[in-house]
């Protein structure tokens, strides 16, 4: 089969001397006419119009016929010059068809991401105003068991805002050595005042919070944890080296401090429901 270049040809000359024209298929035939005679090729006449409006799978047929009979000619060199421009034809029409598919995928995720991202960035939060309310005044707050507190108090601390939440808890540490009484008892018993003891008694305190924490109220361990604690203070309470309101005040910056460091620097403020567990 034989196929009519005439009036399709940018004419550019190869090494081998034949035309390389627009298309693989025009530079076969344009080489095959100069190389073999045209009774080779039984079959009609077609123009390169009529060979583009073919399905494609129609015109790989009839390239892979043209390239086959090429192959057949005495002169090899002819088949080994257009069987690579052939690949390298297919080989860029996939790539270009995988660059496609991959920046379409992309666009899309980088569309969808801000949208999924706020719906279930604020998806805890809104379950737990449906279930006790956006209000101060709402009854259902005053309902709120510990055990709910605590459930509340895990999401904040390890799902919501886990970084500034334990910054806040060591700061709240750091911040009990401004008071007097407390900050002349640890320098006498030398728990944070030497490189040797300090680090114990930073990984000490540390335990006995993530038991407090980590732990529902009733849970054995927290009630081990809170005994342990009144064991270590009760000598110096005893001996009023420990008073009541430093007691207090400990504790209070263990609540307070995780809430004022959430809301100046986390991504979104705390909610009624959350302020109440804390």
């Amino acid at each position: 089969m034989a196929f009519s270049t005439k009036g399709h040809q940018k004419k550019t000359t190869t090494p081998h001397g034949c035309f390389a024209g627009h298309s693989v298929y025009s530079l076969a035939v344009q080489c095959q006419r100069e190389h073999q005679p045209e009774d080779v090729h039984p079959g009609g006449q077609h123009s390169l119009d009529e060979f583009f409006s073919f399905p494609s799978e129609e015109a790989n047929h009839i390239i892979s016929h043209e390239i086959k009979s090429i192959s057949l000619m005495e002169n090899s060199t002819i088949a080994a010059q257009i069987l690579p421009h052939s690949f390298s034809v297919v080989q860029l029409i996939s790539n270009l068809q995988v660059q496609t598919s991959w920046k379409l995928w992309l666009s899309c995720a980088l569309i969808l991401f801000p949208v999924v991202q706020q719906y279930f960035r604020y998806t805890r939060v809104r379950r737990l105003q449906t279930q006790y309310g956006r209000e101060d005044s709402d009854p259902r707050l005053a309902k709120m068991t510990v055990d709910e507190a605590w459930t509340i108090l895990m999401a904040i601390s390890q799902l919501e805002f886990p970084f500034f939440f334990r910054k806040a808890l060591q700061f709240a540490l750091f911040r009990t050595y401004g008071i007097s009484s407390i900050s002349s008892l640890l320098v006498k018993t030398t728990q944070l005042s030497t490189v040797e003891n300090a680090g114990k008694r930073y990984a000490d305190t540390s335990a006995l919070l993530l038991e407090f924490y980590a732990h529902p109220p009733d849970h054995d361990r927290t009630l081990q944890g809170f005994g342990r604690l009144n064991f270590i203070h009760g000598h110096y309470r005893k001996s009023g080296q420990i008073l009541d309101e430093d007691m207090l005040y400990t504790l209070a910056l263990f609540a307070q401090e995780p809430l004022k460091w959430i809301e100046r620097y986390e991504w979104r403020q705390l909610s009624v429901v959350e302020r109440c567990a804390l």
